[in-house]
């Protein structure tokens, strides 16, 4: 499922059983898989069983895509753009790349950053394989005050890069369930402020 340009997917809207959803916005007034807009993917063990080609990816691409709303059964999510998953709430259990510094940064417009941000943003990891997820922020203010959540015994890698500005992971809240373990990468300037690791459950979290 594809929703494109300003106001498409907008306004309470909720949406179920597609395989993938790419939302995308080149446009400066943003608003794209915006206020409120749900979407409910086909779980894996459907994709498997239609034997369908669909991954269960998401991509939010330009200004203001995938602000404030939800989606589950996600696999791997990319975020790129001024507040792309802004206040929104991911259910996934793949990988996540947030890039505050990609091309589709409002035109014109001196904002940018913000992108996967918010303490009101979650990324709740499932299960899945594995249990590997890789986590990337890149450039001004991705990531900041965003929370993650990682089932048990899941391997999180997080590699943080400022970019073109600063303040890349900061003040982060990390969710381990037990027998968890991560590994976070900084860059010069990135993850300045508090980083929250909670640990929950019983057995060992190990931390690099």
């Amino acid at each position: 499922m594809a929703c494109y340009h300003y106001q498409s997917c907008y306004n309470s809207v909720d949406i179920r059983g597609m395989g993938a959803v790419c939302c995308e916005n080149g446009n400066p007034d943003g608003q794209t898989c915006y206020n409120t807009a749900d979407f409910t993917l086909a779980d894996r063990s459907t994709r498997e069983a239609a034997d369908t080609v669909c991954s269960g990816d998401m991509c939010c691409i330009g200004y203001q895509t995938c602000n404030t709303g939800k989606a589950t059964n996600v696999g791997s999510l990319t975020c790129k753009g001024y507040q792309a998953c802004y206040q929104y709430d991911f259910s996934l259990d793949g990988d996540l790349i947030c890039d505050a510094d990609a091309p589709t940064e409002c035109p014109g417009d001196s904002n940018h950053g913000v992108t996967c941000a918010s303490s009101s943003t979650y990324f709740r990891f499932q299960p899945t394989g594995d249990g590997t997820h890789c986590v990337q922020c890149k450039g001004q203010t991705s990531c900041k005050d965003a929370n993650f959540e990682f089932p048990e015994n899941a391997s999180a890698y997080f590699f943080c890069a400022d970019g073109e500005g600063g303040d890349a992971c900061e003040a982060m809240v990390i969710k381990l369930a037990a027998g968890s373990c991560m590994e976070i990468n900084l860059t010069d300037g990135s993850g300045e402020g508090k980083i929250t690791v909670d640990r929950s459950g019983s057995g060992n979290n190990e931390a690099w």
